[in-house]
């Protein structure tokens, strides 16, 4: 006995149903990512999506990236820029900077390394300060005894500023001063040594200008003659300044004052007030309690007015003596950086408002 295999069963495709809309024959599907939603003004159906036309579509993307790659192309080649093609130039702090930019405007470009706030004191260099100081033609610092760590930065070339300064322009710190420079040993010496503090005094600012000068040219002799050019305008914008500053605080030049720390010795040697006594002879160092007892009775019988702080050091020190001799306190800026202090006479100027302030109507 057999059996025949069965013949499965022939049945007719079913006829295909014609799409209504013969736009959509034989066409791509365009992905959902592209399904523009109509307008309220263009379709009668608030819920359906509008399908562009794919090949208006693809040429409108077209054209659109080509005027991206045009535009992106200008903006890749623009006219030469000296401020960024130009020779690089670092300063550890913010008024260092103020000096040189005024010299080098028009040619070099000039970083900073320390963020306004900063203290020169508690600075420690950051990983993209390195790379900055190792694409410098050189570097610019105040002295050993303030920013002396950038010694020990990787750069070709580091001046220090206030080698810059003529003899005759320098202020000396009282005998037995010590200061400290980061991560650099506190020093005490027997004898005065330089204050480092030199910029709070334009002209010390000015003097420096030939011999910073003489770098510039040394480094970039192309553009020697744009640097003396800067320099001869900055210098009288200097003299303009001390004029300013010298007769604002004339009426105020022999009030006693006292200073937080050695920070603006330069500026009251030039325009006052007289500053008797210094609280913290080592920056963020605080003075023992026999130091504040005598400070407190220097301040009572010298009729001490004010005690300027300065912004980037803590003043707890500062508020004892001040709360025990009834004397206000002010802060002062001696690095800028920030807010309307971001070049040298601004700078300048803003302290001296603050000086004015702080003792014309006592």
């Amino acid at each position: 006995y057999s059996r025949t295999p069965a013949v499965p069963e022939h049945r007719p495709s079913p006829t295909p149903i014609p799409d209504p809309d013969p736009r959509r024959r034989s066409r791509t599907p365009i992905p959902d990512s592209i399904l523009i939603p109509p307008s309220s003004t263009a379709s009668t159906v608030p819920t359906r999506l509008v399908r562009t036309d794919s090949t208006l579509f693809r040429a409108f993307l077209h054209t659109l990236g080509l005027g991206l790659v045009l535009l992106g192309a200008a903006g890749c080649t623009p006219e030469t820029d000296p401020e960024t093609d130009g020779p690089r130039f670092t300063a550890t702090i913010p008024p260092l900077a103020m000096i040189a930019r005024p010299v080098v405007d028009g040619r070099a470009r000039v970083t900073t390394l320390l963020e306004p706030g900063d203290s020169p004191h508690t600075y420690e260099p950051r990983p993209s300060d390195l790379r900055a100081v190792r694409n410098s033609d050189a570097l610019l610092f105040g002295a050993p005894v303030l920013d002396g760590w950038a010694a020990d930065l990787p750069a070709d070339r580091a001046w220090a500023l206030l080698d810059m300064v003529p003899p005759s322009h320098r202020r000396s710190l009282p005998a037995g001063h010590r200061h400290d420079a980061g991560d650099a040993p506190s020093v005490e010496v027997s004898a005065p040594s330089t204050d480092p503090h030199f910029w709070t005094d334009p002209q010390a600012v000015q003097a420096l200008l030939p011999a910073l000068v003489d770098s510039l040219c040394a480094v970039d002799a192309a553009g020697c003659e744009v640097y003396r050019a800067n320099a001869d305008t900055f210098a009288t914008t200097l003299r303009q300044l001390d004029e300013r500053a010298r007769t604002q605080l004339q009426p105020v030049r022999h009030t006693p004052v006292m200073l937080s720390q050695p920070f603006f010795l330069y500026f009251m040697h030039r325009y006052g007030p007289d500053p008797v006594a210094v609280i913290e002879p080592i920056p963020g160092k605080e003075p023992s309690a026999r130091r504040i007892e005598r400070l407190v009775r220097r301040a009572e019988t010298d009729s001490v007015q004010a005690i300027f702080s300065q912004r980037q050091l803590p003043i707890r020190s500062t508020e004892a003596v001040a709360e025990a001799a009834e004397v206000p306190v002010h802060a002062l800026d001696p690095l800028g950086g920030r807010g309307d202090r971001t070049t040298y006479s601004a700078l300048v100027l803003h302290n001296v408002e603050v000086v004015w302030e702080a003792v014309s109507e006592r």
